[in-house]
């Protein structure tokens, strides 16, 4: 009985992992892509861009920031661009905000079907493995509703999940409802 559950466990620890690396194994890489990095990540932070969307302006600046302080915490932040995007407009975007992160770009919104994101910018923070989404939403709460801009952000949603998942926290809040343009979404 002990080998046939030691054989079942390490069965599905292996079909896990390759979900996982489905996971981390997405797209077509365009900046500063190291997949083995991912891979070996536990968790993985996809923060879902659009090179023309207001909102995603207003956070470009703080991209490499955001991806230090949850990097730090053990979870790396990669970017994703979800649809019919050209590699010269997101390379052109990633180098006027001085991006820095793994970008990605998921033509056919395979992946962002996946994670069921629907919104630019959108984060979502997932197990490698498993493919289980610890945080589903916001960055923080700059924005009220579209075109509504809040003069002062008081809830960091998205650092404060990175922390709670870090030291363990089984009890935070794991998602909002992110605000932002609609990633057009293919079938």
């Amino acid at each position: 009985m002990i080998k046939q559950l030691s054989i079942l466990h390490v069965f599905l620890l292996l079909m896990c992992q390759a979900k996982g690396q489905q996971l981390c194994n997405f797209g077509i890489p365009l900046k500063k892509v190291n997949r083995s990095e991912l891979i070996q990540s536990d968790l993985v932070a996809y923060l879902f861009l659009n090179d023309e969307c207001p909102i995603c302006m207003h956070y470009a600046s703080e991209i490499n920031r955001l991806d230090s302080l949850s990097r730090s915490l053990g979870v790396p932040v990669v970017g994703v661009f979800s649809g019919y995007y050209r590699k010269k407009d997101i390379m052109t975007f990633a180098e006027q905000y001085n991006i820095s992160i793994p970008l990605f770009l998921d033509k056919n919104t395979s992946f962002a079907r996946k994670l069921s994101a629907r919104v630019t910018p959108e984060i979502v923070i997932a197990e490698c493995v498993s493919g289980l989404v610890r945080y589903r939403g916001l960055i923080d709460d700059a924005y009220a509703g579209l075109g509504v801009k809040k003069t002062n952000t008081g809830s960091q949603y998205f650092i404060n999940a990175v922390r709670a998942i870090a030291s363990g926290e089984r009890e935070y809040q794991s998602g909002t409802k992110a605000i932002g343009c609609m990633i057009q979404l293919k079938k």
